[in-house]
């Protein structure tokens, strides 16, 4: 029984050792017919190689055809009408005249080759009024041999564009010197920095606004001394307002005809309010009241229906002020004064934001307003301590 099992054994690993045999030697063979396939291919492209009737697809890239050149002038003239970069060339050795004006450069300026070909940008004005410019760069390029810069340019069609340049000297091989001017528009990029450099300043201000509010508040809390508070008020917001004076005024009569000075804050290179208009007489301006009383919104003064021997004309006219702003405070629904901004310059002022921040200064100084002299427990001090 012991002998039948070796025998079995012996057997089946006999075959298993013919099998695998029997498959190597098949792909021995199968490697060997590949073998001298590749070499009767290799052989067979010797052959075509060397005939006459070589083809082209077969040909390595090094020596396939170059192109004519007629073909690679059309090339490079279509290379310069679709990229989308303006490109001219300026012959220096003649006058500056321009040798190439591309299609692109016709498309901004409304100029055709045709008409640009031969001629100076003293000649013909691509850009009005910029010649003299213009070649004052080619002369910088000439100089340093490459330039870059960016113009605020206006075509003959009276269309603004930003360029960003690069201008730099060639030669020829016969030794012809050119200015090649390669010119980008860039306006959509400007208008992009101009937007967002606008937005940070707009929040910077809102921020800077806020802050203000806040200060004033943190003054309030800690002060007592009325006064010190108006003049904290007024100053920290005429600061933040970028105003060139901020000042104060109380109504003192119930027809709300006069105004009495209460304090003020002066810019850099500002005159103060002169003892003439310490008191303010709301009947020369009648538009600002009707708005402040029946409108309770911030008013401009306007100047034009001021008489023009008006002591506050003269002054807004000696000041070079260009507008004043007036924010009412109000009490009890009624108007109890006035904050006054001065402005020596033009500016953005009447945005939401803005407006909110000058009316919530008014509103502060209606709280301490209220806060000083008109609560039961400082009814005292308002007889002994009324502003001046």
């Amino acid at each position: 029984m012991h002998y039948m099992y070796i025998v079995a054994v012996i057997i089946i690993a006999s075959l298993i050792v013919l099998f695998f045999f029997r498959a190597n030697m098949q792909l021995v063979l199968r490697c060997r017919a590949l073998e001298h396939r590749l070499i009767d291919m290799s052989r067979h492209l010797d052959k075509v190689a060397g005939s006459s009737d070589f083809s082209p697809e077969v040909v390595p890239s090094s020596q396939q055809r170059l192109l004519t050149p007629s073909e690679r002038d059309e090339l490079f003239h279509i290379i310069l009408d679709n990229i989308p970069y303006c490109i001219l060339v300026k012959d220096v050795d003649h006058d500056f005249r321009h040798m190439l004006w591309n299609r692109e450069l016709e498309r901004q300026t409304g100029l055709t080759e045709a008409e640009m070909l031969g001629k100076t940008d003293f000649e013909i004005e691509p850009w009005p009024g910029l010649g003299k410019f213009i070649h004052e760069l080619d002369q910088e390029a000439i100089r340093k041999g490459s330039i870059d810069h960016e113009t605020l340019c206006e075509t003959m069609s009276g269309k603004n564009i930003f360029y960003q340049t690069n201008k730099r000297v060639v030669k020829t091989r016969g030794g012809r010197t050119l200015i090649l001017d390669m010119c980008r528009d860039i306006s959509h990029e400007k208008e992009m920095q101009k937007s967002n450099a606008e937005t940070i300043e707009k929040q910077q201000r809102l921020i800077d606004r806020y802050s203000a509010i806040y200060d004033c508040i943190s003054f309030m809390t800690s002060e007592t001394d009325v006064k010190k508070i108006f003049n904290y008020i007024i100053t920290r917001f005429g600061e933040t307002e970028n105003a060139q004076r901020a000042y104060l005024y109380f109504i003192t009569e119930s027809d709300h005809a006069f105004a009495q000075y209460v304090c003020q804050w002066c810019g850099p290179a500002c005159n103060p309010i002169p003892d003439s208009l310490k008191t303010l007489s709301f009947a020369l301006m009648p538009t600002a009241k009707q708005t402040l009383l029946m409108d309770r919104q911030i008013t401009q003064i306007n100047t034009a229906e001021l008489a023009d021997d008006s002591v506050f004309k003269k002054w807004v006219i000696s000041e070079q002020i260009a507008f004043v702003l007036f924010a009412p405070i109000m009490y009890n629904d009624q108007l109890v004064g006035v904050v006054g901004f001065d402005y020596r310059k033009l500016q953005n002022v009447y945005i939401p934001t803005s407006l909110q921040i000058i009316q919530g200064a008014a509103r502060l100084l209606a709280y301490v307003y209220a806060r000083y002299f008109h609560e039961p427990e400082t009814k005292e001090q308002e007889r002994t301590s009324t502003p001046s």
